[in-house]
């Protein structure tokens, strides 16, 4: 039974490896020919403040993340042609590398859309990323050996990035910028509960930012602690994606409250996906 569910993974992985193809090919070709309107309406997705312009910078950014998005359908390609996902060699396999260069591109993704507060966009580059890590991951550990090579240096690392934008920019925000984001918040909690606690509104987003920033000093400090590499304990970066979880739950109930069921729902998706990860720290071996 557990040979035919790892057929049935390798075969729906093969499928999704073609349609990551033909996604990264359309994409890559987008990014690099647009023009600078087309650009900003990229930028734009799912944004409910979209921007009215775009910079030299983040043109040039969407540029270098298109030629990624072609590296990584042109080695996905190969892996298909050579049905690297159903060989057995204990080896360099094209599918890992097609999915880490997926998984980079998009995780460098995530940081522009959360950089210039596309938080939706942010969001869906956020929960694809965790797919495809999920799936580099227990691609890696169908191999007889787990830390051979770069992998036991990089495969951790997006997913460091990925955390480390998605707490530090918010945090970041609410702690230096209260003056702008504080008005707006105290808005949105206006008359409910949350208002009415000791403190109001404003300590319990202090409090937020406060959590957010101590993720951001946890991350750093696992790194430090070399906690990157795949063959070593990872009690730091445990701590920091259960932090993650408590945080993400504290913003679901406060958008839950005063009925924001939309905003509560994809903080639900943040919180589940980054629950995935602190699993699979356990799940695959090292």
């Amino acid at each position: 039974m557990v040979r035919d569910c790892i057929t049935a993974l390798k075969l729906s992985l093969f499928v999704l490896s073609i349609v990551l193809f033909l996604f990264m090919s359309f994409s890559a070709w987008r990014l690099l020919t647009a023009t600078s309107m087309e650009l900003l309406s990229y930028l734009n997705i799912a944004s409910k403040h979209p921007m009215q312009e775009i910079l030299p910078l983040d043109i040039t950014l969407l540029r270098l993340n298109g030629g990624m998005h072609g590296i990584a359908a042109l080695i996905l390609l190969i892996s298909i042609i050579k049905l690297d996902i159903f060989s057995n060699k204990d080896c360099f396999q094209m599918l890992k590398w097609g999915l880490f260069v997926t998984l980079f591109s998009f995780v460098l993704l995530g940081s522009i859309f959360r950089i210039i507060s596309n938080e939706q966009g942010a969001a869906l580059f956020f929960f694809a990323s965790s797919v495809i890590y999920l799936l580099l991951r227990w691609e890696h550990s169908q191999q007889s050996f787990y830390t051979h090579g770069l992998w036991n240096y990089i495969m951790y690392l997006p997913v460091y990035l990925m955390i480390l934008y998605t707490m530090g920019i918010p945090g970041y925000e609410k702690l230096f910028h209260m003056e702008i984001l504080l008005p707006k918040y105290v808005d949105m909690f206006h008359g409910s509960f949350i208002s009415k606690l000791p403190g109001g509104t404003t300590s319990m987003i202090l409090l937020i930012g406060v959590f957010e920033q101590t993720v951001v000093v946890l991350l750093f400090v696992s790194i430090l602690k070399g906690e990157f590499l795949i063959s070593e304990p990872k009690p730091w970066f445990e701590i920091a994606l259960l932090l993650c979880i408590i945080i993400f739950t504290m913003l679901c109930f406060g958008l839950t409250v005063i009925g924001n069921y939309q905003g509560a729902m994809n903080v639900l998706f943040y919180t589940t996906f980054t629950f995935l990860l602190l699993a699979s720290l356990g799940f695959f071996p090292s």
